[in-house]
């Protein structure tokens, strides 16, 4: 008796041991979009926060640099979506607001004003978790651009919009507004 017990307690044992841990979902789900402009693949990889009957615009995404109260940085631009640093990858050379800029991975953030107008950065630095260690010494490029009302979006979202053969717009929609990126 004793025999089956043991033997019964070992056999769930290695059941329990050998189970798939959970997954559970994230909060601002991971996503990814990609579209090639010329020769030139573009990705973004971001997180999509929700809306949640928030108010984003001005509270839950500040305006202007901030202390996040957590890492090196105490002026830090936004990081363009949730969790981790948004990355943009360009598989070769691009202009982006009318500058240059070489191909590669990129961390995107920005600095969102009251006023509309919405310094775009894309930073050396695309390992970074988020803005907390956000240095302006390792930024690729920067321009302004303005943000434009839109229909609502709960989902933050990345998309590539008037696709043309060598230029398109790649648009961050949130709530009720949209940001334009030119590349080209």
């Amino acid at each position: 008796m004793k025999l089956l017990l043991t033997l019964g307690l070992l056999v769930a044992s290695v059941t329990c041991l050998s189970a798939q841990p959970v997954t559970v979902p994230a909060a601002s789900p991971r996503a990814g979009v990609s579209q090639i402009i010329g020769i030139t693949k573009v990705s973004v990889n971001y997180s999509r926060p929700s809306v949640n009957d928030r108010e984003v615009w001005g509270t839950l995404v500040p305006y202007g640099l901030n202390d996040l109260g957590f890492g090196t940085s105490t002026e830090s631009p936004w990081r363009a979506g949730a969790d981790e640093n948004t990355v943009i990858t360009f598989a070769h050379d691009v202009e982006v607001g009318g500058q240059s800029l070489a191909a590669g991975a990129y961390g995107l953030h920005m600095v969102v004003t009251e006023s509309g107008d919405v310094t775009v950065i894309f930073s050396r630095n695309a390992d970074a978790w988020g803005s907390f260690f956000y240095d302006p010494g390792e930024d690729a490029v920067r321009f302004v651009t303005k943000w434009e009302d839109g229909a609502h979006h709960e989902l933050l979202t990345y998309e590539f919009t008037d696709v043309e053969k060598n230029r398109a717009i790649l648009a961050l929609s949130w709530a009720r507004k949209r940001i334009p990126l030119e590349i080209s």
